[in-house]
């Protein structure tokens, strides 16, 4: 694992600071764990483990649980500071903000799948670059410039909810979707938040995200839910989870108005 060090800008990145101090804690322990092309293991137990093992031991009255883990997983995620993936059934992270050179020629985990993988040389940057191993090489003060500007016009098309990247735009919305953000998962829910995968909600509504509202894709998502419930109440759905994402499919379809 290469020496990495934290750069000063940081402490000033919106992004990071968006994010409560146990995910800031976490997207730390993440840093030092990726390898030179930002990616790692992304299972839950793993994550939690190196970030919270020796905090929980040293302030069980601050404990952190493995379910609070895939909250701050989730918020990070919102923040568009990494993206979660699945090859072969098995779970990875992708940090987004990432600029590191590599020393290898292969990265140890495997790419995020093209069909749902953000632009990465696109990612928004927070006004920071991310940790690099020393010593680095620095950029040009030319390019430096037009690394800051772009940065600059992309969190202001962010900001103002015209996202330069669509994968981002329905990633966002899955991991608002995952931290139940509208208040969709309610008391006795059928529909088990925890179940639901990043990447498979990105994939649904990754083909939706330039026609739709947020608003509708939400509500589409409120609705699936109920019709997921009550299915499994009726007993006929086995797994009310999966039942609510093909719903979610047939909801944001567009209606035959004939």
């Amino acid at each position: 694992m290469p020496q990495r060090f934290l750069r000063p800008g940081l402490r000033t990145s919106p992004r990071w600071n968006s994010v409560s101090h146990e995910a800031a804690r976490l997207y730390i322990a993440l840093l030092t764990q990726v390898d030179d092309w930002g990616r790692y293991d992304g299972r839950n137990a793993i994550l939690w483990a190196d970030a919270f093992t020796v905090w929980n031991e040293m302030h069980p009255d601050l404990y952190v649980s493995p379910h609070r883990n895939v909250e701050l997983c989730a918020e990070l995620g919102r923040a568009l500071l990494v993206f979660f993936y699945e090859v072969d059934g098995r779970r990875y992270v992708q940090l987004l903000q990432w600029q590191e050179r590599h020393r290898g020629v292969k990265s140890k985990w495997p790419e995020p799948p093209p069909q749902t993988a953000p632009q990465l040389s696109a990612a928004p940057r927070s006004g920071f670059l991310p940790p690099s191993p020393s010593p680095s090489p620095s950029p040009s003060s030319i390019k430096d410039t037009r690394a800051r500007a772009r940065a600059r016009l992309i969190d202001g098309k962010i900001k103002t909810g015209l996202n330069p990247n669509p994968a981002f735009a329905a990633l966002k919305l899955a991991n608002r979707i995952i931290a139940n953000e509208t208040g969709w998962h309610y008391d006795n829910c059928k529909v088990d938040g925890d179940r639901l995968n990043p990447a498979s909600l990105q994939t649904v509504i990754l083909p939706f995200v330039e026609r739709l509202s947020e608003k509708k894709i939400l509500s589409c998502w409120s609705q699936a839910v109920h019709q997921a419930h009550a299915a499994k109440v009726d007993k006929l759905a086995r797994n009310a989870t999966a039942y609510a994402v093909e719903c979610f499919k047939q909801q944001l379809q567009p209606r035959d108005r004939t």
